[in-house]
């Protein structure tokens, strides 16, 4: 039946109570193989759990370097667009104010479009050297 330690420690509990000793259950041993199967069970499970969510943790953080590489490449790329754009835009700015003053309309009409003032004569002469020589 039951180990006098035992009683005793049940009857501890209940105040010093007496407890008939068919009400009283033992306690699993520590070495109850249902016990240790259930304890390797919850271990188990509680590692995979663990296993599961360090590689979760693992994928989102290689996923968002990932990701932060893609953005400063493209980041890099803009900024180096911008800055010819802004070349672009103060040749532009100066092509304005050139473009405001009639003498310099005048010349580029002279040369793109052959246009001429009245009594003037133009020529056009190819600037081009010629590298064949005809026989």
């Amino acid at each position: 039946m039951l180990s006098e330690r035992t009683r005793l420690t049940y009857q501890r509990q209940f105040n010093n109570q007496a407890v008939h000793p068919s009400l009283i259950k033992e306690t699993p041993m520590k070495g109850n193989p249902i016990r240790k199967r259930l304890l390797r069970r919850r271990l188990t499970l509680f590692g995979l759990i663990a296993v599961i969510t360090f590689s979760w943790m693992l994928y989102q953080e290689f996923s968002v370097k990932s990701i932060l590489a893609k953005k400063k490449a493209e980041r890099d790329r803009l900024e180096h667009r911008l800055e010819s754009m802004k070349k672009n835009g103060s040749g532009l700015r100066l092509e304005i104010t050139r473009l405001k003053n009639p003498n310099y309309i005048a010349q580029i009409a002279r040369r793109d479009y052959f246009l001429s003032k009245k009594g003037e004569i133009l020529f056009h002469l190819d600037t081009k050297k010629k590298t064949e020589i005809p026989e």
